[in-house]
């Protein structure tokens, strides 16, 4: 998880431990016997480690840059970096973790939210077993910590709440066999039992399913690897300048192509593109909205088109002789 995440996520082995050893009071020597089974899972936070080491030999320090929490929160709003200056990643925090993943999982977000009020109450109760309290605020920890660590990221997907679904599948289960009663679940078992026999052998029946997005994002790789020397950023055609007319990009898209294509990227204006033309054919980003509005202006020629931007290249500018 930790290395498909390169993330906050890579410490949740050792952050569920001490949550859980300091909520049910046996931070102390020695362990009790349940605490010290999850610090044997210290060690694979050299996993994590070892992929991050990796990341700033090949990348430098800019790939920690959307780890720096209270700096990349405060240039969010306030920072003329690309970044929006007002509440949009509030909002999109909000929509994607909140109201996406609601609407996704209904009806079975009615049992989870039945569940949240039970761990609740449990957290409240004064004569309930502090080993169930504990477990209880485990619970509700574990899935702050994931959306926290999804929420000061520069961009937000769904995907970032995959390592809380086990606590939010133990929440809703808890609902489940409350509201349903124990005896009508007996069959439960024997029918996922037969489900992941079956399913995955229906599934590798079926035809595969090529993603667009992930071909044409490739596509754009090889042509850069074949146009670009070694690491050199990526030119990218940008509308978007600071006072003393210098171009800049969001945060969102740097991760992007450091991502995808492992480059950083190099902001040009319209006026900057024009000038390298003259030197000779430029290969470029344009994001995919724009790319008609400049295409016939400074001659641009569609290498690969995605859905988010397109890979051009200018012809040199003919330069009239007298």
């Amino acid at each position: 998880m930790a290395v498909l995440a390169k993330s906050l996520p890579g410490f949740f082995p050792i952050l569920l431990a001490l949550l859980h050893a300091l909520l049910d009071k046996n931070l102390h020597a020695p362990w009790a016997k349940q605490s010290r089974r999850w610090i044997y899972w210290a060690p694979f936070l050299l996993v994590p480690l070892a992929w991050w080491g990796y990341l700033f030999l090949r990348y430098g320090h800019e790939v920690f840059v959307v780890y720096e929490v209270f700096v990349v929160y405060i240039d969010d709003f306030l920072n003329p970096d690309g970044q929006p200056t007002d509440i949009t990643r509030v909002y999109r925090s909000l929509k994607v973790y909140f109201i996406d993943f609601i609407v996704t999982y209904l009806p079975w977000i009615i049992f989870t939210l039945l569940g949240v009020q039970i761990i609740v109450r449990t957290l409240k109760s004064s004569g309930t077993d502090s080993r169930a309290q504990a477990i209880a605020g485990l619970l509700i920890g574990w899935i702050v910590i994931v959306i926290l660590a999804g929420c000061v990221k520069p961009a937000q997907y769904r995907h970032y709440l995959v390592p809380a679904l086990p606590a939010i599948s133990i929440i809703t289960a808890l609902a489940v066999v409350q509201t349903v009663k124990q005896h009508v679940l007996a069959w439960v078992p024997r029918v996922v039992g037969l489900l992941t026999i079956v399913v995955p052998i229906f599934l590798s029946c079926l035809p595969v399913k090529q993603d667009k997005t992930t071909e044409k994002v490739l596509a754009m790789r090889n042509v850069l690897t074949d146009r670009l020397p070694g690491t050199a950023p990526v030119p990218i055609l940008t509308l978007r300048t600071h006072p003393d007319h210098s171009g800049y990009v969001l945060e969102r898209d740097r991760a992007g192509s450091i991502f995808f294509f492992g480059r950083e990227l190099r902001p040009l204006t319209v006026s900057d593109v024009n000038a390298e033309r003259s030197r000779g054919g430029v290969v470029l980003l344009v994001p995919t909205e724009a790319f008609p509005m400049f295409a016939e202006e400074i001659g641009l020629n569609a290498l690969v088109e995605s859905d988010v931007w397109v890979l051009a290249e200018t012809k040199p500018r003919r330069v009239h002789r007298t």
